[in-house]
């Protein structure tokens, strides 16, 4: 049936497990145009550019998907992660605070919003960000890793200290 999106998005999908992401999106694109509103399809798309290391291409595609569904805040957090690995943080800081908003518990969010506030020199925001994101999920070891690099920039050394203590009490 070569018109059945289903078949064209999981063909998508296969292309995209073996890494022919070209492949993958034109197949993606066909079960578009067979049905423009199988948000699924923009989400697979835009996954699949990420995966290549288009960021451009992944949050215009993110983007376009907004005319077919409204956005969560995980698709929030993937446009801001696109803005952040593009180095335009303040579109991915904008991206990441609607994230948030949408869904308080993104504790990968706040996690990206940490990194770039104390690259910004915001070190209050970044404090907050990164105890919100520790307080999600404390027994993350990139997030315990990334507390010691916020720390350590702040110049907290009985935090940063604190934070090695738990990566060696994890077993990381």
């Amino acid at each position: 049936n070569p018109y059945n999106e289903l078949a064209w998005y999981h063909l998508g999908i296969t292309y995209g497990k073996q890494k022919d992401f070209k492949t993958a999106i034109d197949a993606l694109e066909y079960a578009l145009l067979v049905d423009e509103n199988f948000t699924a399809a923009y989400y697979e798309i835009a996954r699949m550019y990420e995966r290549n290391e288009e960021f451009e291409k992944a949050a215009a595609t993110y983007v376009r998907s907004f005319e077919y569904d409204d956005p969560t805040g995980y698709i929030y957090y993937k446009l801001g992660h696109c803005y952040l690995q593009l180095n335009k943080n303040k579109q991915a800081l904008r991206y990441l605070n609607r994230a948030v908003h949408e869904d308080e518990e993104l504790d990968e969010a706040y996690l990206e919003m940490a990194a770039i506030q104390i690259v910004e020199g915001n070190k209050h925001g970044a404090l907050h960000s990164l105890n919100k994101a520790l307080e999600l999920d404390p027994e993350n070891p990139d997030y315990l890793f990334t507390a010691i690099e916020i720390y350590q920039k702040a110049g907290m050394n009985l935090e940063t200290i604190a934070a090695y203590k738990k990566i060696i009490a994890f077993g990381f």
